[in-house]
């Protein structure tokens, strides 16, 4: 029978040289003692704490610093299994293997047990759960294991509850690691199909916006064409732009002649005014007196000629320039036409050059959203070719993830049956299960009062008896059912005796059973014969002792010496 059950516990003090040892029997095993605070539950705590799960210790026994011997059997093959913090040292028929960290110790664990338990973390990976996962539903904890959570392990928060729940479907062999690892995969697939899809609609999106933009562009353009008119609107351009400048530059030449006859010609009018002054004067009179030597001169009629002659050659010359002015204005007058001419000429042209760059810009627009759309287009084909294949492996995926679906809820609607006949059982009459009611092996069952101990024993009963009849081919271990002081909770007597005539007598039970609990003689009066009755009659806190550290010291030694060479020369 692959079955696991657990022979006998050393808890050892090097540093104090005491120690506990404990032997367990295939069967029953009572736990009990008299008074409270004398180990009952240090020992159970430490069985599953000596495989690897973590426990909660009382904070009085400094437990995770002493060193923890375990001796278990599973097939008729026997192991010792050695812990001292988070140092693991096995020991078999075959060697001895030894283990840094709990994810050493669940590979060698593995091997022996014959099955792994993969769970989704908080970071979204599938991972080979520690060994707590394979001892999850068979320990209810004298702390934390009566309450609706019953939480009876330490760090367990590594996963979110929902996927810790997953673990119960392994021990039913629903599970195995292909399920892990096609559950992981089907995720990987799912989120890359999903940014893929997201991928396709936006490039579609573009593509349809492109689509729509090429729509409103004269496909009847040709750009050759227009390249060329447009070379030739430039030549003729840059000739036109020529030419006035040359027409600026004789503009301004003509208006700084003007310009130059206008001044001159103002010289030319003040000189006349200067002459016909002098000669007015010299007509009134004909005798002009000395200014030096105050004679009187007689002017003569020849002087008078010569102002005559002056203020003619004046007007002649001032006569020719106005000739000269004049035509100068008509011909700045036909430059300034002319230019005129050339600006409207080159307005034209840049005009004309303007739709050419215009039509020139839609077609290398067009040009441009038209490679646009084949390389979305061709974006979209590859990306619809990248997931064909995954669309086909995601389908075969989900008909897997289906059928294990279908089993978990066959599995779950058993679990539902078991449990509604153990609450009947262990008289707990406030809790009803609704028939429509979603409820699973993880599920948190509410009892009032003194209710709730009694609602998760028989949660668990229902557990590990559904376990037990699906492992029909004994591929998945059974483990021992480890119970800690199951009269919690303000039991009354009849409820007491109740609860443990149904754990030894009435629930049938092929799993070692390791229960702890104070006066249990006072509560049985069946037949002790069947039980492998452990009676602790230490003082409080005072659990372990020099006597059984001395009457075992050869072996824990020996045990010791092989542990430090193990650990030395690996």
């Amino acid at each position: 029978m692959n079955e696991l059950y657990v022979k006998e516990l050393f808890i050892v003090s090097p540093k104090d040289k005491k120690a506990k040892k404990v032997e367990f029997t295939e069967g029953i095993n009572v736990i009990t003692s008299a008074n409270n605070h004398v180990g009952k539950s240090t020992i159970t705590k430490s069985l599953y704490y000596s495989l690897g799960a973590e426990v909660f210790f009382g904070k009085l026994l400094e437990a995770k610093d002493l060193v923890h011997i375990l001796k278990f059997q599973i097939n008729k093959e026997t192991y010792l299994l050695m812990r001292h913090k988070n140092n693991y040292l096995l020991k078999s028929s075959t060697g001895i293997k030894v283990a840094r960290k709990s994810s050493e110790l669940t590979d060698i664990l593995e091997g022996i047990f014959g099955f792994n338990v993969f769970l989704e973390d908080k970071s979204q990976k599938f991972i080979k759960a520690p060994p707590v996962f394979y001892y999850l539903p068979y320990y209810i904890d004298q702390d934390m294991g009566w309450s609706i959570q019953s939480l009876s392990f330490d760090k367990l928060s590594q996963f979110d509850k929902s996927y810790r729940n997953d673990a119960y479907y392994y021990h039913l062999g629903i599970y195995d690691s292909s399920y892990g690892i096609k559950k992981i995969r089907s995720k990987t697939l799912t989120q890359n199909k999903k940014k893929l899809e997201d991928e396709k609609k936006n490039a579609l999106s573009l593509l349809s916006y492109v689509e729509n933009n090429l729509s409103s562009y004269d496909m009847n353009l040709n750009y050759e064409y227009l390249e060329i008119k447009k070379n030739e609107i430039l030549r003729d351009y840059e000739k036109y732009a020529y030419d006035i400048n040359n027409l600026r530059r004789k503009i301004l030449s003509y208006k700084e002649e003007i310009k130059k006859i206008d001044n001159t010609l103002v010289n030319l009018d003040r000189t006349i005014g200067k002459i016909v002054k002098i000669k007015q004067k010299v007509d009134s009179e004909f005798n002009v007196v000395c200014p030096f030597c105050n004679n009187e001169y007689e002017i003569t009629s020849k002087k008078l000629l010569k102002i005559n002659y002056d203020i003619e050659d004046v007007v002649s010359s001032k006569l020719a320039l106005l000739d000269i002015k004049n035509k100068a204005e008509v011909d700045l007058k036909a430059e300034q036409k002319k230019h005129k001419e050339f600006i409207s000429k080159l307005e034209e042209m840049e005009s004309e050059k303007i739709g050419v760059d215009f039509n020139l810009d839609d077609i290398l627009k067009f040009k441009g959203l038209q490679r646009t759309k084949e390389d979305l287009t061709n974006q979209v084909g590859t990306i619809e070719r990248n997931l064909d294949p995954i669309k086909d492996e995601l389908k075969e995926l989900k008909k897997d993830l289906k059928q294990w679906k279908e089993l978990r809820s066959i599995a779950d609607n058993d679990f539902k049956e078991k449990l509604v006949k153990n609450l009947l059982d262990f008289n707990v009459k406030e809790l009803v299960i609704p028939d429509k009611g979603k409820i699973h092996m993880g599920s948190e069952l509410d009892g009032s009062g003194s209710g709730q101990v009694r609602v998760n024993l028989a949660r668990f009963y229902s557990m590990i008896s559904l376990i037990n009849e699906k492992n029909v081919n004994n591929k998945i271990v059974k483990f021992p059912f480890i119970i800690d002081s199951p009269k919690s909770g303000e039991q009354s007597i009849p409820n007491s005796k109740l609860i443990f005539d149904l754990l030894i007598n009435k629930v049938k039970m092929t799993n070692q059973i390791i229960l702890a609990t104070i006066d249990f003689k006072d509560f049985y009066e069946d037949d002790m014969d069947k039980l492998n009755l452990i009676e602790i009659n230490t003082p409080e806190f005072q659990l372990m002792s020099h006597e059984d550290y001395l009457k075992n010291k050869q072996y824990i030694e020996d045990l010791l010496e092989v542990y430090f060479e193990s650990f030395t020369s690996n």
